[in-house]
């Protein structure tokens, strides 16, 4: 998928063949209102913003797309949709494409009437500027059978500058992209992010991500499984952005296990299940250190013991109605279910991501704005044929109701 990004502007006919991939669905008369915005250039000295096409998808309560419209900005920026459908619980996903890069803004209903503004920016290549606020590796399940470990990160990354970071993909080299190491002989990645694209590429012992990141916090999560041997292991953690906090977290009930050389901090409880808490701080770029986990359990010590594997999935769906708890320290960031790509690798294993089952509808709005870009001439031909023939894909794959022409 070339540069991931998505493409513009809507057909009705196309937009009734994607709402055909929903069951039927009854809309009864709605309310409908006027939305206005204005797209601003959040660069000092940034371009004009004249001239762009808005667009809007709407999906009610249960995810299923409702409604659609399209505006093209003034002279400032400004644009006006009429007529837009007002359903309870529903949201209203905005998106212009500046420069080649898709901006967003999504808002619910009460918002409607707000002068709503959507930022888009000017590119830069420097990578140095971005930074990664914390990086959690949770340590979700053991299983001491098969010696396997599951566990899940989370990645606060923070753009504080004014400028979007893009990546040059043309040169053939990843050493400019932001990277993160996984352990040896590491299976089963599966990566999420709020980030506007959907790449990321193998890289000696890791991954790195490819998507433009605007100003702003963002949230990267993986998981993935790994082995061990024995009671111990120890590798090489790089942290090759560096980070201003790492933490390493374990269920209390594994109480046997250490991990070095991080220091050992307060536990929490999450959900009534306590946790032990490892943190490094101010770790500057292309720091890293060796960990060693040890106390690993063994599978006599499992079969009296009752150790057994924890699905990643409590994690990933909890994370974000944790906001609160952890407002000030922990897992500050929310996840969002975009599933993204893997490349492989020659040291790590970088299978193809299964679907999320939360993801089809998010998938069925991304052939909408794919369609729609198309139709305004933002994607070309061939660009657009392979794009949209990988989706529907993904989307008649993902136990779909009924198969259907898309």
């Amino acid at each position: 998928m070339s540069n991931g990004r998505w493409a513009a502007a809507a057909l009705a006919t196309i937009l009734m063949s994607v709402l055909a991939l929903f069951p039927p669905i009854v809309i009864q008369a709605q309310e409908a209102a006027t939305l206005n915005g204005q797209v601003v250039n959040g660069t000092e000295g940034g371009g004009d913003t004249s001239g762009l096409t808005v667009l809007l998808l709407v999906t009610d309560a249960e995810g299923a797309l409702i409604s659609t419209g399209q505006a093209t900005t003034g002279g400032h920026g400004e644009f006006e949709m009429t007529g837009v459908a007002v359903a309870a619980g529903a949201q209203y996903l905005l998106d212009v494409e500046y420069d080649e890069i898709p901006y967003q803004l999504l808002i619910t209903g009460d918002q409607l009437q707000d002068d709503l503004e959507l930022a888009v920016y000017e590119t830069t290549a420097e990578l140095s500027g971005i930074v990664l606020e914390r990086q959690v590796m949770v340590i979700t399940g053991i299983d001491p059978r098969n010696s396997e470990i599951t566990a899940v990160e989370f990645v606060r990354v923070s753009n504080p500058g004014d400028r979007t970071v893009v990546f040059d993909l043309s040169g053939g080299t990843p050493m400019g992209f932001l990277r993160f190491s996984l352990p040896p002989e590491a299976t089963d990645l599966s990566v999420n992010s709020d980030l506007p694209s959907r790449e990321i590429i193998g890289v000696g012992t890791g991954f790195a991500v490819t998507s433009p990141i605007s100003p702003g916090a963002h949230g990267i999560e993986f998981s993935y499984r790994f082995p061990y041997q024995g009671s111990s292991l120890a590798y090489r953690q790089n942290l090759l952005q560096g980070a201003n906090v790492f933490q390493i977290m374990t269920p209390e009930r594994f109480g046997q296990i250490q991990i070095r050389p991080l220091d050992a901090i307060e536990t929490v409880d999450i959900e009534g299940s306590r946790y032990r808490i490892w943190e490094g701080s101010d770790m500057a770029p292309g720091e890293g250190f060796m960990l060693e986990l040890t106390g690993l359990p063994q599978p006599s010590l499992a079969a009296r013991a009752g150790y057994s594997v924890s699905s990643t999935a409590f994690w990933v769906a909890s994370i974000p109605a944790l906001m609160g708890v952890f407002l000030a320290g922990l897992l500050i960031f929310g996840i969002l279910t975009k599933q993204r790509q893997a490349g492989t690798a020659a040291d790590v294993i970088l299978p193809e991501i299964q679907p999320n089952p939360a993801s089809r509808e998010e998938l069925i709005l991304e052939m909408a704005l794919l369609d729609q870009r198309h139709e305004v001439g933002g994607t070309p031909q061939e660009e657009y044929e392979s794009q949209r023939q990988e989706l529907k894909i993904r989307i008649l794959g993902m136990s779909a109701p009924r198969e259907l022409d898309v």
